[in-house]
């Protein structure tokens, strides 16, 4: 007997119909001037509330992905994957959390050497364009703050410099979010 996934499949913008404008008009310009380089591509850098279709987004693109959310997992990683999608993951502990450096990670550095959890050390291709989904507050780290120090506020430059950071409006949503789920959210 064989199974079917009944599972509906996103693509954008056909699944994204409630999109809205500005936001829509964000991520395009991102597609097509990025997401299709093969080297030094900025990564996508979305802050928004949770329900608000970001992951869904992401995985909508085309191509295969390398998805992460939580720790860093090396039998995750594949180097033919299209893009890369880095979900809800703090931006001040990527490297806590066993990831490679994140300005490696997030834009297209080419060769890169990982660890994994058994300290297994091994050379990947990171030659993918990069999308970082995050919540805002706390979790967007260094992103949402003013830079104190000198050292923050070339890292602040260097992601000015080599991503879009794109913080979503309180009324923007990739679809609209239902009544039921923003009463749960409240």
């Amino acid at each position: 007997m064989i199974k079917r996934s009944l599972k509906a499949i996103d693509t954008w913008t056909k699944s994204f119909p409630h999109c809205t404008p500005t936001l829509r008009e964000v991520v395009n310009r991102w597609i097509q001037e990025e997401f299709y380089r093969t080297s030094r591509a900025k990564c996508l850098i979305l802050i928004g509330p949770k329900g608000t279709g970001k992951t869904t987004f992401a995985q909508s693109l085309p191509g295969q992905h390398n998805y992460f959310n939580g720790h860093w997992r090396l039998d995750n990683w594949n180097d033919s994957a299209s893009y890369l999608i880095f979900d809800d993951i703090p931006w001040d502990q990527f490297e806590e959390l066993g990831f490679p450096f994140k300005k490696y990670l997030l834009t297209q550095n080419g060769i890169t050497i990982a660890t994994d959890t058994n300290t297994e050390i091994i050379e990947i291709d990171v030659a993918q364009p990069a999308i970082v989904l995050l919540e805002p507050g706390q979790s967007e780290g260094a992103l949402g703050r003013q830079p104190l120090t000198y050292e923050d506020e070339c890292e602040a430059t260097f992601w000015q410099q080599r991503a879009i950071i794109y913080r979503m409006g309180p009324n923007e949503f990739f679809h609209k979010p239902r009544d039921d789920q923003h009463n749960l959210d409240n």
